[in-house]
């Protein structure tokens, strides 16, 4: 049996799409072997592994590390590098790439696959930058290939020097694609003056969490009567969130975890989609599986999940008003709501089905046969 390890390092959320990603490796007949910090996330990630059949490896990695942990981390990566029957090691997430990538330099020999999901210096500026964009060169140096999440992120990453044009093996329209549910028509919204919004997502500063309650000003100052459903988790110090929600409750509601998404999507009209830095954009993905259209900013990303003008509306990156008026379009014109809807439809039933994504990719890591490894 051929032999896989996924480098998380430090967490993974077990939704339903990155537990179908595990089980697709195991029906090609592959065992399956996922490194990750123990979080708040380890029992359901243990259920999964029992019902699909992983295996789990437990880092010693904090949710606020400092160098001694780092250092751990390394060294406890490098140790299982160089002991895995593997055939090939996938890195997940920034940090847990970056530590791989150095653990890499302990443990020559090994096939290793960056799969990179963002670049976290993508609309960074001054040091932070710098820093980060070399952390990302170096974690690119060093893997043998690089699968990048979307077109766009590939081409961007290639023009601003992050990688060598020779070790991109491909890029893929989300790691897993978007699930069949039960919506099959297109949805409309009616000669209404009222919308419901909605935001899907981690919160957090890169998110754009905070444009969601300016769009609500907008549009209530343009006497739209609209809603805000948010659903996800925060991250990090959550109280400017608990407040800025406390103050809009009479038009805010928010949901914590989010498990059904298909009662959270049938409950909203549109998508907003407010990040400064994304690697594809799946919440807006899932958001068009349900005929939802999407506005949002035109980054990075964002751009290979929402055709705009056909399947939503992206605006100039940072502004506010811009999202506010994209979504009053949609009020204006019912029409056109209809169209995005029946679009959004059409290109996730067509192009994202997850089984047909998933077999793409199984496809793609299996070319990884003929490279030679270069650490």
């Amino acid at each position: 049996m051929r032999e896989i390890t996924h480098i998380f390092t430090t967490s993974v959320t077990p939704t339903s799409f990155m537990l179908d990603y595990f089980d697709w490796f195991r029906q090609k007949g592959w065992r399956t072997v996922v490194i990750v910090a123990r979080d708040e996330y380890s029992n359901e990630l243990e259920c999964g592994a029992e019902r699909i059949g992983y295996d789990i490896v437990y880092a010693p990695y904090s949710r606020r590390p400092n160098l001694r942990c780092l250092l751990a981390a390394i060294l406890f990566t490098a140790r299982l590098m160089r002991s895995s029957t593997s055939e090939l090691h996938v890195f997940h997430t920034p940090v847990a790439s970056f530590i791989a990538a150095i653990a890499r330099m302990f443990a020559p020999g090994r096939l290793c696959v960056y799969y990179c999901h963002g670049l976290v210096s993508y609309g960074q500026i001054g040091i932070k930058r710098m820093l980060l964009y070399a952390m990302e060169r170096f974690t690119c140096k060093m893997a043998d290939r690089v699968i990048f999440v979307s077109p766009s992120l590939a081409q961007y990453a290639v023009r601003h020097g992050y990688v060598d044009a020779k070790k991109v093996l491909g890029y893929q329209g989300s790691i897993c694609g978007v699930m069949p549910n039960s919506v099959k028509s297109p949805r409309e919204i009616g000669s209404r003056s009222s919308i419901v919004l909605g935001y899907f997502g981690r919160i957090c500063e890169s998110k754009g969490v905070e444009h969601c309650f300016g769009v609500l000003d907008h549009l209530r100052l343009a006497g739209v009567e609209v809603r805000l459903i948010i659903g996800g988790q925060v991250e990090g110090d959550g109280g400017w969130f608990d407040s800025r929600v406390a103050s809009y409750r009479a038009c805010v509601e928010y949901l914590g975890y989010v498990r059904d998404k298909e009662a959270f999507f049938n409950s909203i009209d549109l998508l907003l989609c407010p990040s400064s830095r994304e690697g594809f954009g799946m919440s807006a993905l899932e958001a068009n599986s349900f005929g939802v259209p999407v506005v949002g900013f035109d980054i990075v990303g964002l751009r290979d999940a929402v055709q705009t003008g056909e399947t939503g509306f992206l605006v100039e990156p940072g502004s506010t008003p811009a999202l506010a008026q994209a979504v009053a379009a949609y009020v204006g014109d019912p029409a056109i709501y209809f169209q995005h809807s029946s679009a959004a439809l059409k290109r996730t039933g067509e192009s994202f089905r997850r089984d047909e994504v998933l077999s793409s990719q199984f496809e793609l890591i299996s070319t990884l046969r003929k490279v030679k490894p270069t650490g």
